[in-house]
């Protein structure tokens, strides 16, 4: 009597590993992928140093165009450099034919010295703003000089300390101590804190009193 056997069953399954690793890369792989990528590094390296010193070269070349001419800037109402005392090429914007500057949109005047009470000598000064804020003034803006550089004191003169409103008009003198030479004198105006630039007359200083008015 045979004995039957039952059929061999299904085999064994393998564990799932729910925390399989990563495949591990081999360092050779990496040594190569390294080296490819420097020729790329180095290209990149290359052109950014190139990028910054061609910038650097622009903004030299720029900072030293400018500078050549502000330098050699003269105001063309202005004679040449050296051509009266105290001059400041750079800044200096010289009255044209009708004795008038405008700076930072205000029209300033001055003309003729004479003496003045006491011993001055003074000049008429008109400013007309055309700026849209108010702008402070004082006779302290106001310097003279005679032929030779000499810089004379402020004397008494109409010119107050004020604020000149927008649209303002004004009328007014400033004095010096009595210039001790005739001939041509330096008179600037330099206002603090609202222009750098500095207005110049050329004005004759005279010995002749300024007649009464009738």
């Amino acid at each position: 009597m045979s004995v039957r056997l039952p059929p061999p069953g299904p085999p064994p399954r393998r564990p799932f590993l729910h925390n399989r690793s990563s495949p591990q890369v081999p360092i050779v792989v990496w040594l190569i992928v390294a080296v490819a990528a420097l020729p790329v590094l180095a290209f990149a390296t290359t052109a950014a140093v190139a990028v910054v010193g061609a910038a650097t070269v622009v903004v030299a070349m720029h900072r030293m165009l400018t500078d050549a001419v502000i330098t050699h800037t003269v105001h063309p109402n202005c004679p040449a450099p050296g051509a009266y005392p105290g001059q400041n090429q750079d800044d200096d914007y010289c009255a044209d034919r009708s004795g008038r500057v405008i700076l930072r949109g205000v029209h300033i005047t001055a003309t003729g010295l004479r003496p003045g009470a006491g011993r001055t000598t003074c000049a008429a000064v008109t400013y007309r703003s055309h700026h849209d804020k108010p702008l402070p003034i004082t006779v302290g803006d106001w310097q003279l000089r005679t032929p030779e550089g000499t810089l004379l004191p402020h004397r008494a003169g109409t010119l107050r300390p004020r604020s000149l409103a927008a649209g303002a008009h004004l009328k007014a003198t400033v004095c010096f101590t009595t210039s001790p030479v005739p001939g041509r004198h330096v008179l600037t105006v330099d206002p603090k804190g609202w222009d750098r630039f500095r207005g110049v007359w050329f004005l004759t200083h005279s010995t002749t009193p300024t007649p009464p008015a009738t």
